[in-house]
């Protein structure tokens, strides 16, 4: 039936109590299927026609039909169809803009989406937790029950107690100093040893009792490591099991640092403080990654200062004058190993510190040990602004702020990790968010958060920048950042050993007292107190000085202020242990060789003797040396041993004391250093006493680093560590290898006096000492520098002095130090030129020298690679022309000199050794032992003051 016969049916159907004839006609009608005409005949008043017809239009609209029936119906049929074709848009007539908000419509869906499931899941997990606490309530009331346990839990498996219970019948509970997931921290009072302790109370739930168990293993490692607590860790004093409460005793701290700054209003701690904190967090992680462990939750809650008693001064930075703490101790212990895992142990994806998680633990790229390293970057930060650096628990906002901050991720690891948070290489980041509005306005560069640009604020900063690399790899490590000169440790009261490390608790500065004003201030850091305040940093009247009268003045003592530079030591009152320096057993064929083939080698080298020697070898395989010696040098491709090695080499392993003048580039280095493996490798190990067994001693520099070159190819297939002390770099790397502990040390006399007199090293522990090119350094002015060590070395040592000549002043430094020598001469006695090198003299006017320079660098090069040509100048502006003009003639050239910094230096040497074909411009700062190295061609374009003819 059509749909306006049935609604006519129903409607007409209703007026059947009304009369019956309008229902037998409409039935009538109805049967014939004219439905049309019963409805004009049922209806014959105007309302009734008015409903009938629009009834109709609506009947045709529905239909889609548009031909019949009244016209204004038809209008408005057709009125609403035009207007619907015009709402409805043109696909084809889609603008770009419209499709990338829909795209970006969509990716808004989808993040949300991803944030749905992400909070489904911590609810999930949190449903599940909840789960677990009701088991194990379950788990736990009909024990308790059963048992009759004589102690009680809350829900949460909490210990319920009293002040005044006594637990383990030996410790009594005074008061609850914080509580946390992990269970309370209780105020206890030790009954046995009369001490107040701080009791760790673990809740009775299995998970926290088996993360207990573990840091407990912690403890006990770090404990058997150092039992004196030198490293700043907490020493765990005592535990036990408490019906189910695992508790940990320690000894008595003061607040955490967060909770410091929070009562503090969130202020910075001042510069000095930021700086000895840095450095004992810095020591005590080193301490933890040197047993092999990793912390993995360090945050400010995590340390505890060992006292944090305060002084209260007032602010006047502000409007409003407001009470500031300041600790009077910034001593500080690391505390809390519960996450703490051993380099063996598996590495969860997970790491529990959550604004101070390093990227590689979010991107979920492994991590290690360097994870520390990126906490302990954003934790100084912490202290030196009093604001946490990022401020988030979105990981995806983490690492946006990141970004902001420290600059763009690398794309590398943006490509490796599993996450979705770089789909395309670059973070999925919506910026018109009010996340990413947020992230934009409190967050900038790191640099530009720096409260002045004052050489300390400057150190602090370089030191926070390294410590958050991207890269692990090139992350600054904590032995590297303890030389750092901005982590600072001046303390007087640990002066008294030189110990690297702090060994108990002690007071940070020397507190005074003020009484001068109406109203008594408490003490400054170093200064008495002023009226109205308490004494500022040195004195008052500063930033943080004090008001009225003023504070006194005063500042902390450096913790070598009493030693007054090196002091001259009594080695008669010092009881030596006894050392071996003869190792030379002489082989039969050198022992069965007669006197007059002694003298014929002697003479045909021109060696001249003076003293009682050994004979000379003539073969490598005539002398005694380890087989890892010998086998270096048959991979180092020497045939025979030079004639200052054939006699040296007898001399220094015989043990006695040697001068040896010989012409630069005639061996010397090793004629001394393979005696000194010999001697090293036969010495007893003694760990009382530090520093290396043998010092080598240069004039510069380069030749520091080309000795070194060779301890280091002859002696590290015995494991022989050495070190290279010279200024012009920095002294951190330097120190770290001291502190680490070298067998060997080449230093140029003033580096070397700075790390003695700071107490870096000693060389108490030197019994083979070199001084080559000991006539060089007489003539810089080294001879007080190198009187001042020599007494600061064991009177029983033995000495080797190597020189080019043999002046009154060498000769006379010899007598005094070196008492019974043997002297060897290779050559002449004065400074004179090789005579096994072709010298050809060109005499040039000076106007002349650059185009007869390159004349002469084309002819050498038109006869084949020449190999590497060194060219020396007297003046460093004549050398960097002179390398600029060789690049205009079109060969590659490097120059090196005085003013260059170390790390050109090092570069341009580096470019020189590197290259088959490369040209050095020096002056004679390269002069002694470079040729030896590098050099093929030498060319002379001055003649140099000291006259030096090379090899």
């Amino acid at each position: 039936m059509p749909r306006s016969k049935r609604r006519l049916h129903s409607r007409s159907g209703s007026r059947a109590s009304v009369g019956g004839r309008y229902e037998e006609k409409r039935m009538k009608h109805t049967e014939s299927g004219d439905c049309y005409k019963s409805a004009r005949i049922s209806n014959t008043s105007s309302s009734r026609r008015k409903r009938k017809r629009s009834e109709e239009s609506h009947h045709q609209r529905s239909v889609g039909s548009t031909g019949g029936g009244h016209r204004k119906n038809r209008y408005r049929e057709e009125k609403p169809s035009r207007r619907h074709e015009q709402q409805q848009p043109q696909p084809h007539r889609t603008s770009r803009k419209d499709r990338e908000r829909e795209r970006e419509r969509e990716r808004e869906r989808d993040r949300e989406r991803e944030r749905e499931r992400e909070r489904e899941r911590d609810r999930e997990r949190e449903r599940e937790r909840e789960r677990d606490r009701e088991r194990e309530q379950r788990e736990h009331r009909p024990e308790v029950t059963k048992r009759h346990s004589p102690i009680k839990n809350d829900s949460h498996g909490h210990l319920i107690y009293q002040p005044g219970d006594v637990v383990h019948n030996r410790y009594k509970l005074l008061s609850t100093l914080g509580e946390g997931t992990f269970g309370r921290v209780v105020k206890a009072k030790d009954v046995e040893k009369e001490q107040t302790i701080a009791l760790k109370i673990i809740r009775n739930v299995d998970k926290y009792r088996k993360t207990a168990k573990l840091e407990i293993n912690v403890l006990e490692e770090i404990i058997a490591k150092d039992p004196a607590g030198r490293h700043l860790c907490i020493l765990m004093l005592d535990w036990f099991d408490y019906h189910g409460h695992i508790c940990i005793a320690f000894e008595m701290l003061g607040q955490s640092v967060y909770d410091f700054m929070k009562d503090n209003k969130y202020q910075p701690f001042p510069m000095e403080q930021v700086r000895h904190m840095s450095y004992q967090l810095c020591f005590a992680v080193n301490f933890l990654h040197s047993i092999k462990l990793t912390h993995t939750d360090l945050k400010p809650e995590n340390i505890l200062f060992v006292n944090s008693e305060y002084n209260t001064v007032v602010s006047r930075t502000t409007r409003k004058n407001r009470e500031l703490r300041h600790v009077n101790c910034s001593d500080i212990r690391l505390i809390d190993f519960g996450n703490a895992i051993f380099d063996h142990e598996y590495h969860s994806t997970i790491v529990s510190t959550r604004h101070y998680r390093a990227p590689e633990v979010i991107l979920e790229l492994g991590w290690a040990q360097p994870c520390d390293v990126w906490s302990i970057g954003c934790i100084i930060y912490e202290l030196y602004l009093g604001i946490t650096l990022f401020q988030t628990h979105d990981n995806r906002e983490h690492l946006a702020m990141m970004e902001r901050i420290l600059g763009p991720i690398p794309y590398h690891m943006a490509k490796k990790t599993p996450t979705r948070y770089f789909p395309h290489g670059k973070l999925d980041w919506d910026e018109k968010t009010s996340e990413a509005r947020y992230v934009l306005q409190n967050c900038k560069p790191l640099m530009r958060s720096a409260m002045s640009d004052a050489p300390e604020h400057m150190q602090m900063f370089d030191l926070i920048v390294k410590m958050l690399e991207y890269d692990p790899k090139d992350r600054i490590t904590l032995l590297e950042a303890l030389d750092h000169p901005a982590p600072r440790f001046e303390r007087e009261d640990y002066k008294k050993e030189p110990y690297h490390g702090v060994k108990r608790t002690g007071t940070e500065f020397k507190r005074g007292t003020g009484t001068t004003g109406s109203r008594p201030g408490g003490g400054g850091y170093g200064g008495g107190g002023g009226g109205g305040g308490a004494g500022g940093y040195g004195g008052g009247g500063s930033r943080f000085g004090g008001g009225g009268a003023g504070g006194g003045g005063g500042g902390y003592r450096n913790k070598w202020a009493d030693a007054g530079g090196m002091t001259k030591i009594d080695w008669s009152k010092m009881t030596l242990a006894p050392f071996k320096k003869d190792f030379y057993h002489e082989n039969s064929i050198v022992r069965n060789r007669s006197q007059k083939e002694v003298d014929r080698y002697l003479a045909k080298h021109d060696i001249t003797l003076i003293g009682k020697c050994p004979k000379p070898i003539t073969e490598f395989d005539e002398i005694e040396i380890p087989d890892y010696v010998k086998r270096e040098i048959d991979r180092q491709g020497y045939k025979s041993p030079t004639p200052i090695q054939a006699q040296g080499w007898p001399i220094a392993l015989s043990g006695l004391n040697m001068v040896g003048v010989a012409k630069t580039g005639s061996g010397k280095t090793l004629a001394y250093m393979l005696p000194a493996i010999v001697h090293i490798n036969h010495q007893k190990p003694d760990p009382s006493v530090r520093g290396p067994l043998v010092l080598v001693l240069a004039p510069t520099r380069e030749l520091a680093q080309q000795i070194q070159q060779v301890a280091t190819e002859f002696g590290s297939s015995s494991y022989i560590r050495n070190t290279c002390l010279f200024g012009g770099s920095s002294k951190g790397p330097q120190a770290s290898d001291l502190r680490r502990g070298v067998e060997i040390v080449i230093a140029t006399p003033g580096r070397l006096i700075d790390f003695l007199e700071s107490g870096t090293t000693t060389l108490q522990r030197v019994t083979y000492l070199v001084l080559d090119e000991a006539d060089r350094m007489l003539d810089m002015g080294f001879e007080p520098q190198i009187r001042k060590i020599l007494d600061h070395v064991r009177p029983d040592r033995q000495i080797l002095m190597w020189s080019a000549t043999w002046p009154k002043e060498v000769q006379r430094l010899a007598r005094d130090f070196l008492g019974e020598y043997v002297q060897i001469n290779v050559g002449s006695l004065e400074l004179s030129a090789n005579h096994n090198i072709t010298q050809h003299v060109r005499v040039i006017a000076e106007k002349d020298k650059n185009p007869e320079l390159g004349k002469l660098l084309e002819e050498l090069y038109h006869e084949g690679n020449p190999g590497k040509i060194l060219i020396f100048t007297t003046t460093k502006r004549q050398c960097d022309r002179i390398s600029m003009q060789i690049k205009r003639y079109g060969y590659d050239s490097v120059s090196m000199h005085g003013d260059k910094s170390q790390q050109e230096r090092e570069r341009a040497l580096g470019r020189f050794r590197n290259s088959s074909s490369c040209i050095l411009v020096a002056t004679d700062v390269a002069a002694r032992g470079l040729g030896k190295c590098f050099g093929f061609v030498f060319i002379n374009l001055q003649i140099v003051y000291h006259q030096l003819y090379l090899k």
